[in-house]
């Protein structure tokens, strides 16, 4: 609960990171998912696609839905999707499929990029 009001201050990166941290570890407080996901949205064009491969995954590995989350992440994904590479593709179309979270132009993209491949 300590880290909750300092996550305001985590850059992108950071809140990437720590998501990531906590999927690995298979658990997290709901609290901080939550918050990490609104911190997270926030910061959401700051994030390289690794950060928003990073944050798909982990949220999927945890079970944890937040729509407009996935939204910006599939926006900024399709914005930047040729700085992807073929594994930052693979997790985000994992991440997307395992939450059950069908957004067809996303798919559209990754599939499109990685037959460039």
């Amino acid at each position: 609960k300590a880290a909750l009001p300092r996550l305001r201050q985590f850059r992108a990166r950071d809140l990437a990171n720590t998501v990531w941290s906590f999927a690995r570890l298979k658990g997290a407080d709901p609290t901080l998912l939550e918050a990490i996901a609104s911190c997270a949205l926030a910061r959401i064009a700051e994030c390289l696609p690794q950060e928003l491969s990073n944050l798909a995954w982990a949220m999927a590995t945890l079970q944890f839905f937040d729509a407009p989350l996935l939204e910006a992440i599939a926006a900024q994904a399709m914005a930047k999707i040729r700085d992807f590479t073929v594994q930052h593709l693979a997790n985000t179309a994992w991440a997307f499929a395992t939450l059950g979270y069908l957004h067809r132009p996303l798919l559209a993209a990754i599939s499109a990029e990685a037959l460039k491949r």
